[in-house]
């Protein structure tokens, strides 16, 4: 069997999917981004091109592009526009570095459990270059730098009526 090619319509006009790294010539990182703003980027293209950050440079982000960026968040749309969140930005501050250390404390503890449950250290996880090492190696990174990050976003959810089988209908 042939292997399928997914396809991206815009409209009327269909055209197979572009690499998720890369759309035409240009590659799209968060560095790139920020640098160009993200208000240059087409609206698909962003989400086409967007990938999992694992790695994190040092760098603060810029208060204007996270305005910017937390403004766009506060707008998604929710049931009956209740806009039932709240988010909890911690960046520089003596308070925000506490907050980060304790959550990346909490992020090795559960990764811990993860790897020995997992046997990532087994099998192929024994293997220096194999997927699996790979991917404990970068989770491991992860972790470990996770409190150094310039900002972490919680994203808070307010209940405004009990829990029943319905609310996922009004999202």
């Amino acid at each position: 069997m042939g292997r399928r090619h997914h396809r991206r319509c815009v409209g009327s006009e269909c055209r197979p999917r572009p690499h998720a790294l890369e759309v035409g010539k240009r590659r799209w990182s968060a560095r790139s981004l920020m640098e160009e703003s993200f208000h240059n980027v087409p609206l698909l293209e962003g989400i086409a091109t967007t990938r999992s950050i694992r790695r994190y440079l040092p760098e603060p982000i810029p208060e204007d592009v996270l305005r910017d960026i937390m403004f766009a968040a506060t707008r998604a749309p929710s049931g009956s526009n209740r806009q039932p969140f709240r988010f909890m930005v911690f960046t520089d501050t003596e308070k925000s570095k506490q907050v980060k250390a304790l959550i990346a404390q909490g992020a090795q503890t559960l990764w811990n459990f993860k790897r020995a449950n997992d046997g990532y250290d087994a099998g192929s996880g024994s293997e220096e270059n194999s997927p699996k090492t790979r991917m404990a190696n970068t989770m491991e990174n992860y972790v470990e730098n996770f409190a150094e990050v310039p900002v972490l976003v919680l994203a808070i959810l307010l209940r405004y009526r009990e829990r029943n089988p319905m609310e996922g209908a009004s999202v």
